[in-house]
């Protein structure tokens, strides 16, 4: 396959995605999936389960929340509104 060919399907490709996030239910399985990615690789001793993906207008940003097995409840706080891919507020690990 020649360089421009692949070129154009990357283009592609990247706009495919863009576009799909137009979608609130596309945003909503992104959230969800960047924030499970996430909670497995840091808690995954602690056997969270998920629980809902939430849009909040004041912030701008998606709330995911994960249930641990004693019922406690913890909401991850995950950014962009277009592309929610980023953790901004970890509630196990608040930070400074």
């Amino acid at each position: 396959m020649s360089r421009t060919k692949k070129t154009i399907i990357l283009f592609a490709v990247i706009a495919a995605i863009v576009l799909s996030h137009q979608f609130t239910v596309v945003q909503h399985a992104t959230a969800r999936l960047s924030t499970s990615i996430y909670v497995k690789s840091k808690y995954g001793h602690m056997d969270l389960t998920f629980q809902h993906v939430e849009y909040s207008p004041q912030f701008g940003d998606y709330f995911v929340a994960y249930k641990d097995k004693d019922g406690e409840i913890y909401n991850f706080m995950v950014t962009p509104k277009l592309i929610p891919a980023i953790i901004l507020y970890d509630p196990l690990d608040p930070g400074p």
